[in-house]
């Protein structure tokens, strides 16, 4: 059962998944970048707070799909 569910935007998760694939080498696409977005997002809030605990999200993703330009991504030029 989810805690919480907060709205990421879609910049911040191309963000978040161009830094999985740099810093942690996991090619994801930017729903799973979303994903950790938001749940570091959340750790950080508990961090702040002094509540800790644990943070948990999935990224269920693959990033072969990603490999060719396509129509929806933010860096491709028409």
């Amino acid at each position: 059962v989810p805690d919480r569910i907060l709205r990421v935007k879609t910049e911040d998760g191309w963000d978040m998944s161009d830094r999985l694939a740099r810093e942690e080498g996991l090619h994801v696409g930017h729903s799973s970048g979303a994903n950790v977005f938001a749940a570091l997002q959340i750790a950080e809030d508990a961090q702040r707070s002094g509540r800790g605990g644990c943070v948990v999200t999935i990224a269920c993703d693959r990033g072969d799909r990603y490999f060719a330009p396509m129509k929806w991504e933010r860096r491709y030029v028409w």
